[in-house]
């Protein structure tokens, strides 16, 4: 049958599953492997052992096959996925130009490792510079700014921590240091630039960053009387406020960061124009790392449920959302925390399948034989 070639968003679409079918189909032979794009890093909290940048538990479902559908639509998010693909495809382009040694991608350099129980953790870094011999250099982990939000924190040198645990884990086995590079390819209308709140998240006129933004000279606002409520409070009066430059648009940018391991093999990160003086200690190291992948590894033999993720940044700050909120199993973990139910993953897994099985989770052949 002729395809319908009047609806060309249909035959896009149409082909977007296709390819994610066959893509699914080669998740088969990975059963059983761990991931470095799941990334995390156990610590020790107030709390007892949480995990930072990734999820242990969702780390173990895809090890078991279990794939978790995105809330989103699929076809918006394959989008903004292909446009991270295309991002790594451009750095590389001119990295050819410039680099002159040898540049090696993902699985001409895939990393890999086996806990103590002998379960493989597989990786495949984005781009690894290499000597003319083939040896690695540096590598990179390139992430493409796909939003507002994450415009605002790379401006404020605060990149995210799953990103960072994975550039981490691939710099911890290959033994090259490690950059975390962003790149914005569009332009971001800051709205209601007018309002002084909007104005503190981003970088003010001639301030470090500054460059990377359009700015607008806001208008004068004029007095204001005294205002006597009805309660008896008063809010004093105000002078007139004079216009300053307000930022209107975000321009397209590519800003990294260096990552280094001391010499106890803790990770430490800073601004890539910076000095060694900008670098922050954060809470990511290599016994770190590895131990949430064990945790992981074990979760089956010891039928202990993996740690949840806390709600901090690489930096020990309060981070500004909890991940847990936009995940669909968060219904589930939340009937375990707090020792509400023992800490089982047999039991855990049961629930997962009770809840999401058919709707929001595939099982891969080699999982539906288990």
């Amino acid at each position: 049958m002729r395809p319908d070639v009047t609806n060309i968003v249909g035959l896009l679409k149409a082909g977007a599953d296709a390819q994610r079918a066959e893509r699914q189909a080669t998740e088969t032979d990975k059963v059983g492997t761990l991931r470095g794009g799941n990334s995390g890093v156990l610590i020790h909290t107030d709390e007892g052992l949480r995990s930072i940048g990734g999820c242990a538990r969702k780390a173990l479902l895809r090890m078991l096959g279990i794939e978790l559908a995105d809330e989103e639509d699929y076809h918006s998010k394959i989008l903004m996925f292909q446009f991270g693909v295309s991002n790594e495809a451009s750095l590389l382009e001119h990295l050819n130009y410039s680099w002159e040694g040898v540049i090696k991608r993902e699985e001409e350099i895939p990393t890999r490792w086996e806990t103590t129980s002998g379960v493989p953790v597989s990786g495949r870094p984005d781009i690894v510079l290499c000597d003319k011999d083939g040896k690695p250099v540096v590598g990179i982990e390139a992430k493409q700014a796909s939003s507002l939000w994450t415009c605002r924190d790379i401006l404020k040198d605060a990149p995210k921590t799953n990103h960072l645990a994975q550039a981490a884990h691939y710099s911890w086995q290959l033994g090259v240091p490690f950059h975390l590079v962003y790149t914005n390819r569009v332009n971001f209308a800051v709205l209601g630039n007018h309002l002084p709140w909007v104005n503190r998240h981003f970088p003010k006129y001639g301030a470090r960053h500054s460059e990377k933004l359009d700015y607008e000279m806001g208008k004068e606002s004029g007095p204001t009387p005294e205002k006597v409520y009805k309660n008896g409070n008063v809010k004093p009066a105000k002078g007139p406020k004079p216009g300053y430059m307000e930022p209107f648009r975000i321009r397209p940018f590519v800003h990294s960061f260096r990552l280094r391991w001391d010499e106890d093999g803790t990770m430490h990160v800073g601004p890539e124009d910076l000095g060694p003086e900008a670098e922050q200690k954060t809470l990511i190291t290599k016994d770190g790392l590895k131990a949430y992948y064990e945790t992981a590894a074990d979760a089956l033999s010891s039928d202990v449920l993996p740690p949840e993720p806390v709600a901090l940044d690489a930096f020990g700050e309060e981070a500004k959302y909890r991940e847990c909120l936009y995940c669909p199993l968060n219904s589930v973990c939340e009937t375990y925390a707090d020792g509400k139910k023992p800490q089982r993953v047999s039991e855990w897994l049961r629930d997962v399948r009770s809840a999401v099985e058919g709707r929001d989770v595939k099982y891969t052949n080699k999982t539906q034989e288990t």
